[in-house]
């Protein structure tokens, strides 16, 4: 689900704000998705809830294992 969030200095938000419509305009294609707030709510509540930071460890692991053996060796 696309969503996306903006962070800008108050100069540029003030700018693109009072702009004529359309300068800079992207946000409306990704605002008020009901579907897209409700997985990206979900996608939060995850993180908080699981050791996310160990499961990326794990990950990591298993595929150094995995696939480093599988990198083709220079000659």
């Amino acid at each position: 689900m696309t969503l996306s969030a903006t962070l800008t200095s108050r100069q540029v938000a003030d700018t693109i704000s009072k702009g004529p419509v359309g300068c800079l305009m992207h946000g409306p294609t990704f605002i008020f998705n009901p579907l897209a707030c409700a997985v990206a709510e979900a996608s939060l509540m995850l993180l908080a809830e699981n050791r996310w930071q160990s499961q990326v460890k794990a990950i990591e692991t298993y595929l150094k294992q995995q696939w480093f053996p599988l990198a083709v060796q220079p000659k």
